[in-house]
């Protein structure tokens, strides 16, 4: 306010000397442009002196409560409210006792003095202080009811503090759901009064709740919308921690060049401002970006910058985030006994404060590390921690992303309500108004509101009806994924737990002593098939289940299916080779195809190990292709037992699990077939199989030939 103030006294006076150009000459207008300039002094002293005033007393903390009454400042009501509330802001995150006493003596001198926004203040310094303190009902009681005093008194600013304040309740409960409502509700109101600074603010909280639950392009045009408002501004703290959140987000999206560039926009920033737990973000982050680009070094280097910076605080998230990454840099380093240190610090601190992406992160790692040290029971239980809490929080981020949509849409049609009912009353005002006028005027009027607001109800019955379209969509995509969990765990339960139960009995004999060497010998030749068919059950379960419940990319590319079929005979030739089978590619050499690589290798690896598991000593397997007009055709015929029509029918269903038994009792679910079929139509193709009982099966599947039209 001051630099106008000052522009307004400069044109005053710049105003006197140019009237006295043009009055004219006489003694009694000399005297009155004398008159006119004493007025503009007594003016500007009128003005200066307030503001020096004002200036140095509300925000100027070196004083005591005491020394305000006793230098008389406290006469001034708005400099001690300005005061007090001014303390509160700084003490309330450290000492909210102390916050909360000063909001009483707020409400106190308001009462005393009739001031309705002493009173409204010292509510909202109670009611942070006390969610700040502990979430309880009496806290939301109290941030209520400041809310209501504040928005019955027209405190715009205080009602938005409020607004906040339930925000932060709900947060730290972990509603994300109710905190996206309260956010929404006073970004609209910010930018209803424009204010521009709790618009920021709003605006900034929302992209912050949305990436929490991961809905990342969301979150970014909440955090380009903070950019845009700030990037008119000095460049400040608030603009370098956006950029920090921006390249958060960007690191989880995997765009790591993106992180990378975000963060060095915060570190600019950064070297005239010194804020340690931005700066700790950033080295965390660019510590992540090396260590996915394998640059170790650069990693460690980044990691224990930010490891020292954290010394002395609290900060139980970033400790975690660091030494993950530092037990992920020795792991790669192949120093396991260090991994193992830091990863057990990271999960034990996870647990304290019951951190649980560090906690879901910290399992994997320590289960990795453990593998790598050979110790396969500890690795299998940080895998079972690992994966009950992967569920858990799958199921939760789901049902809150869900909650946060409904919350949205709720927000946008109570808003819709709202300029409904803003137009109706609109419209009865000109209904009113033109009553006076005459009756024609009534009439169009009448016609006027009518057909409108039917266009508006139509307009918002159709929003409504996408909405519930919306929801049933979402709720058939959550059945299904509960369905394909159901499965999942049936077949681990059905196929997985019977060999792993066995091989855990003939260990427990080893140790006891009751198994000879020679029927160790005996059972030996048994104990690796049935391994190997557990390993190749796992690896088609977990391939199966990433389809069902992530997706799978496919990304078509040039292939020579020839090579693929020598590498997985030449893979699969020894288990062939222990039942006297003849493995025989009759590929050409040139057979090209434009399909994912890694989906077709696996599809051939599934139809040869059905083929070799099924076919009897000294049989035969074939594989080649029939090349069509713009498809080719492959084949995996053997020699094999066959199987009934009943059989053929229902054997690449999803909702059907057999288990089968080979020609030497080697154990399968079928589980392959379903990957082969998700892998082939996802390549544009189609699989089928002709069987008889007794003469052998054959397995066709199409895929695209290789053409310079597939590059288009």
């Amino acid at each position: 306010m001051q630099p106008k103030v000052f522009e307004g006294l400069w044109y005053m006076y710049r105003l006197q000397f140019s009237l006295q150009e043009f009055l004219p000459k006489p003694l009694v207008m000399k005297y009155l442009f004398t008159f006119f300039r004493m007025l503009f002094y007594l003016f500007a002293i009128f003005l200066l002196f307030p503001l020096q005033i004002v200036a140095n007393s509300p925000f100027d903390l070196k004083y005591s409560d005491d020394e305000l009454v006793k230098n008389n400042l406290s006469k001034s009501s708005e400099a001690y409210i300005a005061y007090l509330s001014k303390k509160a802001k700084l003490v309330v995150r450290d000492d909210p006792t102390t916050a909360y006493h000063i909001g009483e003596k707020l409400i106190a001198f308001g009462e005393s003095n009739s001031i309705e926004q002493s009173i409204a203040k010292g509510k909202q310094i109670i009611a942070r202080a006390s969610m700040l303190k502990v979430v309880n009902d009496k806290s939301f009681k109290l941030a209520r009811e400041a809310l209501e005093y504040a928005k019955k008194i027209g405190a715009d600013s205080v009602y938005l503090d409020c607004i906040n304040i339930l925000g932060i309740g709900h947060l730290r409960k972990k509603e994300f759901h109710k905190v996206f409502e309260y956010n929404q509700l006073g970004l609209n109101h910010a930018l209803t009064i424009g204010n521009w600074e709790k618009r920021l603010k709003f605006t900034t909280n929302a992209g912050v709740i949305l990436s929490i639950i991961k809905e990342y392009d969301k979150a970014l045009m909440y955090f380009d919308k903070s950019l845009e408002l700030l990037l008119t501004q000095p460049e400040n703290l608030h603009l370098a921690q956006i950029y920090m959140n921006k390249a958060d987000l960007y690191y989880n999206q995997k765009k790591y060049d993106f992180a990378k560039k975000e963060v060095l926009n915060s570190f600019k920033i950064l070297e005239n401002i010194d804020d340690k737990l931005t700066k700790t973000e950033g080295y965390i982050i660019l510590g992540k970006v090396n260590l996915e680009h394998k640059n170790l070094e650069s990693a460690q280097n980044y990691f224990t910058k930010a490891l020292k910076l954290l010394e002395g605080r609290e900060d139980t998230k970033r400790i975690v985030e660091t030494n993950l990454g530092l037990a992920k840099v020795q792991l790669l380093s192949q120093n396991y006994a260090e991994a193992k240190d830091f990863g057990f610090l990271a999960l034990e601190l996870a647990n304290k404060s019951n951190y649980n992406n560090g906690k879901l992160e910290a399992s994997l790692l320590m289960h990795k590390i453990n593998t790598a040290l050979d110790d396969f029971k500890e690795a299998n239980n940080y895998l079972v921690s690992y994966t009950k809490l992967s569920d858990s929080l799958e199921v939760a981020t789901s049902e809150t992303k869900l909650k946060v949509s409904l919350a949205e849409m709720n927000f946008k049609n109570t808003e819709q309500t709202i300029r409904l009912e803003s137009n109706r009353n609109l419209k009865r005002q000109k209904y009113i108004l033109y009553t006076t006028i005459t009756l024609l005027l009534i009439l169009l009027n009448i016609t006027f509101f009518v057909v409108h607001n039917e266009k508006q109800q139509k307009s918002l019955n159709k929003e409504l009806h996408l909405s519930k379209v919306e929801l049933e969509e979402r709720s058939k995509v959550l059945h299904q994924s509960n369905e394909n969990k159901t499965k999942l765990f049936s077949i681990i339960s059905h196929d997985l737990k019977g060999p792993m139960n066995s091989f855990k009995d003939l260990v427990s004999m080893i140790n006891r002593g009751k198994l000879s060497k020679d029927d160790l010998l005996h059972f030996a030749p048994k104990f690796e098939n049935s391994l190997d068919g557990l390993l190749f059950t796992l690896n088609n379960l977990l391939t199966w289940g990433k389809t069902q419940m992530d997706g799978i990319k496919t990304i078509p590319a040039k292939i020579n299916m020839g090579e693929i079929v020598n590498a997985n005979i030449s893979l699969l030739s020894e288990i062939a080779n222990k039942k006297s089978i003849e493995l025989m590619n009759e590929f050409g050499e040139d057979e090209l195809a434009w399909a994912d690589k890694d989906q077709v290798d696996i599809v051939l690896r599934n139809l040869l190990s059905n083929a070799i598991k099924f076919t009897p000593i000294n049989g035969t397997i074939n594989v080649g292709c029939n090349a069509q007009d713009k498809m080719l055709e492959i084949y995996v015929k053997d020699s094999g037992v066959g199987m009934s029509r009943d059989v053929q029918k229902h054997i690449f269903e999803n909702d059907t699990n057999f288990t089968t038994y080979g020609t030497k009792g080697e154990k399968g679910t079928g589980l392959g077939l379903m990957v082969c079929k998700e892998m082939v139509e996802n390549n544009g193709g189609e699989i089928s199989v002709d069987s008889q009982e007794g003469s052998g099966s054959c397995f066709y599947f199409t895929i695209p030939k290789y053409c310079n039209q597939n590059l288009s």
